[in-house]
């Protein structure tokens, strides 16, 4: 069963490949629930893939080798045997589910593809094509 929105969010906690941090500022208190740590990234990125049903054929994009411009292109040009909407999975994984958009903006991330850098956005599939083929 394929996860859209939150649900992915949810289902990486439940595999403790995602971090959340809160911070509740009427009394200035962090709460910070810290899961399980995978040591290895590449091991992390695996796991969460498995959990969010990545289907065999893409598991190779499950690591941070193997998750690269050039894979996404065979992909994304029906090269690949990995379907297209295995790519919005694929890539929650690798950015662990978290916000990077402050440090995209800072990586010179151009403003049409800052939606990838956010994992919070309750967009279901996004629009790969234009920011995967400009190279942001």
């Amino acid at each position: 069963m394929p996860c859209y929105g939150r649900a992915c969010t949810a289902r990486a906690r439940a595999a403790k490949t995602y971090i959340e941090e809160k911070t509740n500022s009427a009394s200035n208190t962090e709460i910070s629930r810290k899961l399980a740590v995978l040591q290895d990234p590449n091991e992390h990125f695996l796991n969460c893939c498995g959990l969010l049903e990545v289907p065999v054929q893409c598991l190779a994009m499950c690591t941070f080798d193997g998750y690269n411009s050039s894979s996404v292109h065979s992909v994304l040009g029906m090269t690949s045997t990995c379907p297209v909407t295995a790519l919005p999975h694929i890539h929650f994984c690798a950015a662990r589910g978290v916000n990077h958009t402050q440090c995209c903006k800072a990586g010179g991330v151009s403003d049409e593809c800052l939606t990838f850098c956010d994992q919070a956005s309750t967009e279901t599939l996004r629009p790969f094509t234009p920011s995967i083929y400009t190279g942001d």
